[in-house]
């Protein structure tokens, strides 16, 4: 027979019915590739979520440095803020309007205390005691109260290191001679005219520097100057500003120059970002007295050289350089510290800490300033304690 039957149906030699599978049709290869693009599709998943996540965070740490920067030029220049940001992240945009008000809040506070110091008379007497009356936008802005007096019972700063640039030795004279019969005077406190201070966040930052074995000397300090932001005394502020010098001093002695830089960086955002706080204050401790005399010595120190030269380079600085050069000769002299000597130098280290214009200048000027007191910290550190004595009597 040309055919063979099998089980009643012809055989067809084109018919896979009956044929051997090969490998590469089986069953088990076909779910080993199945399998091995299952595992690529999810390797590709991964990897697309992992570089999400990466895209994430890069937006978030962009977005973060962007509103730190824009915080950093708001309170370095108030103009700054002024200049429109793109910005589609909500919360940013939020923050970068409540900065600019914040700002045409300070510059307002700015035009009426500019207005209520030009209207006061020129004697440096009634400027120091101040007038009974202010105007109805200030009696708006304060809380009344028997204690305190209006705030025309201070120099502004602007019209203070005018007059300090044009004839500083007959401002100190005439603040010498004509000073107020009143031992103490009430003044309203920093807090009050600008707002309460935040100091957590710089807290935080400095308890990581590695020279900071004693977390509560960072937080003594930083609530030395909250406590002085709330003075509304002069000698209340001048005790804290004593011991705020005293804090200073130990940094001195604990702080490699390397940490220093890092607490100083830190100190330096704080002040720049309650600058007019820290200028109220300072006003309230201002030198009051003659100028000493000061005995020159016959040689100058290297490191007073360092100082004036690293001084005079700073951009801040170029109106000043007759307060370097009387810094310089305060640290040249042979003179022992006395009180006469440090309530100068205080007021030289005010001068200089209200024209920094840029955290970076305040910073160099801190940092310049830490290395050239070295040979009087033991001095300055006795002064302090006779006069911290003094005040509490």
């Amino acid at each position: 027979m040309d055919s063979v039957e099998t089980s009643g149906r012809r055989y067809n030699p084109h018919s896979n019915r009956g044929r051997r599978k090969q490998i590469g049709d089986s069953s088990s290869g076909r779910n080993l590739q199945m399998r091995d693009a299952q595992r690529a599709l999810r390797a590709r998943k991964q990897e697309y979520l992992l570089s999400l996540e990466k895209k994430v965070s890069d937006v978030t740490r962009e977005n973060v440095l962007l509103k730190q920067q824009l915080q950093i030029l708001s309170l370095v220049n108030p103009q700054m803020s002024q200049v429109a940001v793109p910005c589609i992240n909500q919360n940013c945009a939020a923050q970068i309007q409540a900065l600019q008000l914040r700002v045409l809040e300070l510059q307002a506070a700015l035009m009426i205390k500019s207005d209520n110091v030009t209207s006061m008379p020129a004697n440096s007497s009634d400027l120091m005691v101040g007038s009974e009356q202010s105007s109805p936008t200030t009696t708006m802005c304060r809380q009344q109260s028997l204690e305190t007096v209006n705030s025309n019972n201070y120099i502004f700063v602007q019209d203070f290191n005018r007059a300090m640039v044009d004839s500083p030795s007959a401002w100190i004279q005439e603040i010498g001679t004509n000073k107020p019969a009143t031992k103490y005077k009430i003044w309203q406190s920093a807090e009050e005219l600008y707002g309460p201070v935040d100091a957590e966040p710089f807290i935080a930052r400095a308890k990581l520097i590695k020279s900071v074995e004693d977390t509560k000397f960072v937080e003594r300090i930083f609530n030395l100057l909250t406590k002085v932001s709330k003075a509304t005394d002069t000698k209340t502020a001048q005790i804290l500003h004593l011991k705020i010098i005293r804090e200073q001093l130990r940094i001195n002695r604990k702080f490699t120059i390397v940490d220093f830089v890092a607490f100083v960086e830190i100190m330096s955002e704080y002040h720049m970002k309650y600058k007019l706080h820290n200028i109220h204050w300072r006003e309230m401790c201002a030198f009051e007295g003659p100028k000493p005399k000061i005995i020159k010595a016959k040689s100058e120190l290297p490191r007073v050289t360092n100082f004036r030269n690293t001084l005079k380079e700073i951009p801040s600085f170029s109106n000043y350089h007759h307060v370097i050069e009387d810094m310089c000769d305060l640290w040249n002299s042979d003179n022992k510290y006395g009180p006469e000597e440090l309530n100068y130098m205080k007021y030289l280290v005010h001068s200089l800490m209200i024209a920094c214009e840029t955290a970076e200048d305040h910073v160099k000027f801190k940092l310049a300033f830490f290395l050239v007191r070295q040979n009087k910290c033991l001095e300055m550190d006795e002064v302090i304690s006779d006069l911290e004595a003094i005040s509490l009597k």
